[in-house]
C-alpha cells in the first residue's frame, strides 16, 4: 500500500470506492493528510497536466506551445525544449 492511502485512511477515514487520492500541494511523496483529497481517476488526470511549463515563463494551454515526446506520451514546452538544444549546439 502507498505511503499517502494509508496516512488518508489512518488519519482521515476509509477512500471512497472509485476514487483516488490527490496530493493537493503538488508533492507526490508528500503524506500529510490535510494535503491529500479523495478525486475522480479523471479530475485526478486533470489536476496533473501542467498548465505553464516547469520554468513557468510559457503558456502549455496553447496547443502550438506543446510538444510531445517520439512516443506521443509526455507533453513538454516547445520553447523551452528549443533554447535547450540552441545551447547544446552552442556548447558544440
Amino acid at each position: 500500500m502507498y505511503a499517502h492511502r494509508w496516512a488518508y485512511m489512518a488519519f482521515v477515514g476509509p477512500i471512497p470506492p472509485g476514487m483516488e487520492i490527490d496530493h493537493t500541494c503538488g508533492h507526490r511523496l508528500c503524506v500529510r493528510p490535510e494535503h491529500l483529497e479523495p478525486v475522480t481517476p479523471a479530475e485526478n488526470s486533470r489536476r496533473a497536466r501542467l498548465a505553464v511549463c516547469r520554468s513557468g515563463r510559457h503558456d502549455l494551454s496553447i496547443p502550438a506551445n506543446v510538444r510531445w515526446d517520439s512516443q506521443g506520451r509526455r507533453r513538454g514546452c516547445r520553447a523551452c525544449a528549443l533554447e535547450r538544444e540552441w545551447r547544446r549546439q552552442r556548447r558544440r
